[in-house]
């Protein structure tokens, strides 16, 4: 109840006064609240409308089976686990939902809806399942991770981020900590020859960090153009090549801190730091023509892949290697990163071999597809233009 308000003691009119009385009692403050009353209370039911009806929100009830799971909202984890009510998310906007358990396959999904609506979500999660051997045959379907394919067998072709993921060794890697509070920008500069008859003015690079760092930024390829690095602690310089013995040269690596612009440059001998996964750390397309010019293309299926666990969320990308010859072992490459829905165009390859570098591979789900298409080529006229 509302507390007594104090007023002044009035007179009570009397019960049916004069129409000059009556006129004169309605100026006075009871008069006033009396006759106000009905257009009041219609003011006051309008403004509480208008309030409840700006809240452009929606809600969702999200369970899963198993219950207690983690539950992470556009990427922000909630402090509350499966099942919960969640409130307040902004209406007409897409949201994604996403459900983690130790030892289940992650699960996520997007919803939108209209404002005052509650969604009923449930999250169905499934057991991890053990990699498949890396030795068993390509299923016709396509939908198997193997070590390799051929060209004519079709496709789209499975990248399994638990099946094709290899660690890079400290080793053959040139190595170096940093400040993972800190920005570092990275460059190469230099040429090497790999055995070919084109200097390689790039290498690959790969990111140990912390929960912070997230998959898609934990490896890349690098060249003359500065890359810019957060959220590490150590950094791993290497060149993607199978036969070190006829390197020849050398690639300066120069780590710049951005705040002090204070640089560290690492030696990088390609006879030491070549780093190859073996035939069955990575997939291998065979038989491509080397007359043809292909359109690469990666795609994420409906699980994505991860590779630093469920809160690196999806790495949507994956290491590229191509080039002549019967493959890797016999020839070198170009090396690229492909990503996600980015499509590419090779030529002069009979070879493509694709894997995702990583230091603990035990965490990975999911995987990409790969589409390769043959570009139609170009006539003389058009050459001509």
């Amino acid at each position: 109840p509302l507390p007594p308000q104090s007023v002044l003691p009035q007179a009570l009119p009397p019960r049916d006064p004069p129409p000059e009385a009556q006129s004169a009692w309605h100026r006075t403050l009871p008069g006033w609240a009396m006759q106000g009353a009905p257009v009041l209370g219609a003011l006051l039911a309008m403004w509480m409308g208008l309030l409840v009806g700006s809240s452009n929100t929606f809600a969702v009830e999200l369970s899963s089976s198993p219950a207690g799971a983690t539950i992470r909202v556009d990427g922000r984890e909630l402090s509350e686990t499966t099942p919960t009510l969640i409130s307040q998310l902004p209406s007409d906007v897409e949201h994604v939902l996403e459900v983690s358990l130790p030892g289940q396959v992650p699960w996520s999904q997007r919803v939108k809806a209209e404002r005052g609506t509650t969604l009923a979500v449930h999250a169905r999660l499934t057991p991890k399942r053990p990699p498949a051997p890396r030795a068993n045959p390509r299923a016709s379907t396509g939908q198997a991770a193997t070590s390799g394919a051929r060209y004519a067998e079709g496709g789209p072709f499975v990248l399994s981020a638990t099946a094709h993921a290899f660690r890079v060794p400290q080793s053959v890697a040139a190595r170096m900590r940093l400040d993972p509070s800190r920005t570092y920008g990275l460059r190469v500069e230099g040429r090497v020859s790999l055995g070919g008859p084109m200097p390689v003015a790039q290498a690959a690079y790969f990111l140990e960090g912390g929960e912070a760092l997230p998959a898609i930024d934990s490896f890349g390829v690098v060249g003359g153009e500065e890359v810019l690095l957060q959220n590490t602690s150590v950094l791993y310089v290497f060149l993607w090549d199978g036969h070190p013995d006829d390197n020849r040269g050398a690639l300066h690596v120069h780590v710049r801190e951005q705040t002090s612009g204070a640089v560290t440059t690492l030696l990088l001998d390609p006879r030491r730091y070549s780093v190859a996964p073996t035939e069955q750390e990575a997939f291998t397309l065979r038989e491509l023509d080397a007359a043809t010019t292909y359109r690469v293309v990666v795609r994420a299926p409906a699980e994505p892949a991860r590779t630093r666990g469920f809160a690196g969320g999806a790495v949507d990308q994956v290491l590229a290697l191509h080039g002549a010859g019967d493959g890797p072992a016999t020839g070198p490459g170009t090396l690229e990163v492909l990503g996600v829905n980015q499509p590419t165009v090779i030529r002069g390859a009979r070879w493509l071999r694709l894997a995702f570098p990583d230091d603990d591979p035990g965490d990975n789900t999911g995987g990409l597809t790969l589409e390769v298409t043959p570009v139609a080529p170009l006539n003389h006229q058009q050459l001509g233009q």
